[in-house]
């Protein structure tokens, strides 16, 4: 999330980028952890990252910061969440460890599918139909059957960490039209449901 962009004016904490224009612009930028689902999103932490210093070229990035908030909600408020959900920037084996190192699970979204963890389980699902099948109805015309292929003990990158991969198609009918989207996760919980996960992934 960024914050309090200016051209003219900054400070010791104000992070900062060059544009193509050749303008420095400085700006905040926060990583957020808030509650998922219903309505209202309850915002548990927020952690502002830092500038870059004197033995590094970069700004902080997000993952770090992320690292940071987890810890700082734990010492806080100790098992703030059964799981932390996230984006697919976060699909890598140290912030998974990090989440795991204080008795927590993870759901992230995977997109890249140059991953091994992906080719893998997608080879896998091509040979199998889905492990599960439900309809959801929403209008009068209007419903979404989703297929659901399931797998535990996915190894990650360069990590012992065992992960489940889930893949989703999600067919999308409108009276007589259809649309087809597909969509991949990787969770260390082994006992939530897809359907469950389904929901998770939706309502983030």
């Amino acid at each position: 999330m960024e914050l309090f962009e200016s051209t003219k004016k900054c400070c010791d904490t104000c992070l900062s980028r060059v544009q193509r224009d050749g303008i420095t612009h400085y700006f905040h930028r926060a990583v957020v952890c808030a509650t998922v689902g219903s309505d209202p999103h309850i915002i548990l932490g927020q952690e502002m990252l830092k500038p870059k210093n004197d033995s590094s070229e970069k700004d902080e990035g997000e993952i770090t910061g992320s690292k940071r908030l987890i810890r700082k909600l734990y010492k806080q408020y100790h098992h703030f969440a059964d799981i932390i959900v996230a984006d697919v920037l976060y699909c890598k084996s140290t912030w998974i460890k990090e989440v795991l190192s204080i008795g927590m699970d993870v759901v992230v979204r995977v997109k890249d599918e140059r991953f091994h963890i992906v080719k893998d389980a997608l080879g896998l699902f091509k040979c199998r139909k889905a492990d599960k099948e439900w309809i959801i109805k929403e209008k009068c015309n209007e419903y979404r059957k989703i297929k659901a292929w399931d797998e535990d003990n996915f190894e990650m990158f360069d990590s012992d960490i065992k992960v489940r991969f889930i893949k989703f198609v999600d067919e999308i009918h409108t009276g007589d039209k259809v649309e087809v989207k597909e969509g991949w996760i990787v969770t260390t919980d082994k006992n939530i449901t897809v359907e469950t996960l389904y929901k998770i992934m939706h309502k983030r």
